[in-house]
């Protein structure tokens, strides 16, 4: 049973993202060093919502691909936002950033969102400088197999979420010379817990985000031509993989109304939490649900409370909370949409959301992995 208010609302979605691509709030400027990675949430959402190509201007698009271009360094890898304009501008100027300075220097989950990003806008990909970014990504891996999102000697934190970055990269270039395979295998599956989850790092507590991160890197380390003979998921530790992902979802119930109140009562539950004994999250709904598909398990999920919650999170004036009525934001507007579209009802009784198909691992909307691939294939990258 959905309460109030929980009517899916493209219209209002499309209208609340574009203005977030003209201009964020002031309050988000903590965001600004990971511009990319916001652009990206935004852009795919609209892509989801079947809107990126009917409410957006090709003059907008266009921008934005230049955009990203911009945002890419010489040597390989792309930035999360400009420093001082254009890299050489930059660099030849009086206020140039350090070499040490972070927006200086490519950024890994920059680098990945930006290949993201430029197949949502349909790019063409000849101005990538993949061998540059394939050494990026090499320079990033640290001797336990983990990677940090700046180059080693950065000394920036490593964990699993860097790991599906470079994973999903080197499965996009169709190139993994980047990756010390066996290493980066050894070091997520360190990261599995007594539970079944799997936290950040090894010895952590198990998260949502971190185990649907751990997944995707596994499938996709298993896929590498330098890999092992393997089985993905592995069959030891699968069902409790499923099992915890799936006791991530608080169960639905209704809080009766007062005696002799006139409204009916209010719904909750429904939705994920991303650890134990947390409050639902809307974001978790597409992070352990994005995991129970990647281990072929998303028909386990009780669809309909889920979708109910989610629902639930959208704001009056468009976009997704992380809660019911807290704010919007544009990664909980993503992970909500992605999550909907991953995880559809199975009830004939709810309406068909429209939203584009989602490719779970790659985690962003078929359409867009489609145009790489096509890419690849045109500009003779080989596998």
């Amino acid at each position: 049973m959905a309460s109030q208010g929980s009517t899916y609302k493209p219209k209002k979605h499309a209208a609340f993202l574009v203005r977030c691509l003209r201009g964020m709030p002031p309050s988000a400027i903590s965001l600004d060093s990971n511009r990319m990675t916001l652009a990206y949430f935004l852009v795919a959402s609209l892509d989801l919502i079947g809107a990126l190509f009917t409410d957006t201007k090709e003059s907008d698009r266009n921008e934005w691909i230049e955009w990203v271009w911009d945002q890419q360094l010489p040597a390989g890898g792309f930035r999360g936002s400009p420093f001082s304009g254009p890299f050489d501008d930059a660099c030849s100027s009086s206020t140039a950033p350090s070499p040490t300075h972070s927006s200086s220097q490519a950024h890994l989950a920059s680098s990945y969102t930006a290949l993201l990003l430029l197949s949502l806008l349909r790019a063409p990909m000849d101005r990538l400088n993949r061998p540059g970014l394939i050494s990026f990504v090499k320079s990033c891996q640290l001797s336990i197999g983990s990677f940090s999102p700046l180059r080693i000697e950065m000394n920036a934190e490593d964990d699993v979420r860097m790991v599906l970055c470079a994973c999903v990269i080197s499965d996009l270039l169709g190139d993994w010379r980047g990756v010390d395979v066996v290493r980066a295998t050894t070091f997520v599956e360190r990261c599995l817990t007594y539970e079944g989850g799997y936290g950040q790092r090894p010895g952590q507590e198990a998260q949502g985000g971190t185990t649907y991160c751990s997944l995707v890197s596994l499938l996709l380390l298993s896929t590498a031509p330098s890999s092992s003979p393997s089985t993905f998921p592995p069959p030891s530790t699968s069902r409790k993989t499923i099992s915890w992902c799936l006791h991530r979802q608080i169960p639905q119930f209704t809080i009766p109304p007062l005696p002799d109140a006139d409204e009916v009562g209010e719904v909750r539950g429904g939705g994920f939490q991303g650890r134990t004994g947390k409050k639902g999250d809307a974001c978790y709904s597409f992070w352990v649900g994005g995991a129970l598909c990647v281990l072929g398990a998303s028909n386990l999920v009780s669809t309909s409370p889920n979708r109910a919650f989610i629902l639930r999170c959208q704001s009056p004036v468009g976009g997704f909370a992380k809660a019911p009525g807290e704010r919007p934001d544009p990664f909980h507007t993503y992970t909500s949409l992605a999550a909907l579209s991953l995880l559809k009802s199975s009830s004939e009784e709810e309406e068909d959301l429209g939203l584009g198909e989602m490719d779970p691992v790659r985690n962003v909307g078929v359409g867009a992995v489609e145009w790489f691939e096509k890419e690849r294939e045109r500009l003779g990258w080989v596998l």
